[in-house]
């Protein structure tokens, strides 16, 4: 029984990478994918990131931070072309989308260890499918939450799972590094490191902020970079303080239940 459960668990999952597929090749007009895009061939051939923004230009220009051209730049490297280059980048948005769901099956068996994978996955599927598909739509687009929080959740759960130095140094880099992806991240970040603090977890917190701080300085050096990533969203107001206060005190109240679990 349990044989065919796994094959079912597979079939199911692999129809639905089929799925994400379809969903993403459809809506490749309107793909936020393709500013990244722009941006990263645009870098390998010699030119800015970022244009003058004093200047008119004539061009696809992405908003976020660039961590998203960065890896088309790197495929585009390895002398990967469009549209090819475009293929690559839709699959691995929906595996990293697929992964995104698993580190969601694993922070449920912190509070749940006998929390089935057939049970999780199958609920979570017919989850996105029916219920969370404006998220699915938006995520196989290659929006940077998705990555971002994939590589964030997983050092978090790594450093719940195993104490010692070289655990907590790649837990660290993996809660600071993501910041590369976009700006909103800090709203996962801050919560993330008070918790830490508060377990007393310090060299995780210090590795975190180093590489937040790290990558951010990296991030300085691309010319023009804080004009359109930064500065251009100064006078719009996405959420009130009060808003932006409630979603960090959710957080660090999720993430501090989860500490106390493995103290």
């Amino acid at each position: 029984i349990s044989s065919h459960r796994n094959y079912f668990l597979i079939v199911a999952i692999l129809l639905f990478l089929v799925y994400l597929i379809s969903i993403s090749a459809t809506h490749i007009l309107r793909w936020d994918l393709n500013e990244p895009l722009a941006i990263g061939i645009r870098w390998i051939q010699g030119l800015s990131f970022y244009p003058d923004p004093q200047e008119k230009w004539l061009m696809e220009i992405g908003f976020y931070f660039p961590g998203i051209a960065l890896v088309v730049s790197g495929f585009a490297s390895m002398g990967i072309e469009m549209p090819t280059l475009q293929l690559v980048m839709m699959l691995l948005a929906c595996i990293v989308f697929l992964l995104f769901v698993f580190t969601q099956h694993l922070t449920v068996k912190v509070y749940h260890k006998n929390a089935t994978n057939h049970g999780f996955f199958m609920f979570a599927l017919l989850f996105y499918i029916l219920s969370a598909d404006k998220y699915l739509f938006y995520a196989v687009e290659f929006k940077p939450d998705t990555i971002a929080l994939l590589f964030g959740v997983s050092g978090v759960l790594l450093r719940l799972s195993k104490k010692g130095i070289l655990n907590g140094i790649c837990a660290g880099i993996l809660i600071g590094l993501p910041i590369i992806f976009k700006q909103q991240y800090l709203g996962f970040f801050i919560p993330v490191v008070v918790c830490f603090l508060i377990r007393r977890d310090f060299l995780v917190c210090v590795i975190a902020v180093v590489a937040f701080i790290g990558t951010l300085t990296a991030l300085g050096q691309i010319e023009h970079i804080w004009s359109y990533t930064v500065f251009r969203f100064s006078d719009r107001l996405f959420n009130s303080i009060r808003d932006i206060a409630h979603f960090h005190t959710t957080l660090l109240i999720g993430f501090f239940q989860i500490g106390r679990a493995h103290v």
